[in-house]
């Protein structure tokens, strides 16, 4: 594997590992919100934009890990 597919790997995991914390904070914010009975449509919103982009961030590493495993 070349070093620079491994680093692309390795930045790959790191943005799903930090997409899954983000989210994670995301929907206590919501949790929260809404147990003061508060507006939380527009982080709700977020959320959806959030989960967009983690949805993007998986597809890449598969893909990267797909390309890695066929070399």
């Amino acid at each position: 594997m070349s070093s620079s597919l491994a680093a692309r790997i390795a930045a790959a995991r790191r943005h799903v590992e930090t997409g899954r914390a983000v989210i994670d904070r995301q929907r206590n914010v919501i949790a929260k919100k809404l147990g003061w009975d508060l507006d939380a449509s527009a982080a709700q919103q977020l959320l959806v934009q959030f989960e967009t982009s983690q949805a993007i961030f998986e597809e890449d590493l598969e893909r990267l890990v797909r390309n890695r495993n066929r070399q």
